[in-house]
């Protein structure tokens, strides 16, 4: 049960502060995004690195 409360933790700074996720291992969504709802962080955004880096 610690790697759930670590990612809940992770997830939540994540939408926080807008950082950009890196799926490596996602051939169609390299990069995504998440916000906060009130259920917690969710995906907000995902996609290709262009998408995100113009």
């Amino acid at each position: 049960l610690l790697t759930l409360d670590e990612r809940a933790r992770i997830f939540t700074e994540a939408a926080e502060k807008d950082y950009r996720l890196f799926l490596e291992h996602d051939a169609y969504n390299e990069v995504c995004t998440l916000q906060m709802t009130e259920k917690g962080p969710r995906l907000a955004d995902s996609g290709r690195l262009d998408h995100f880096f113009k």
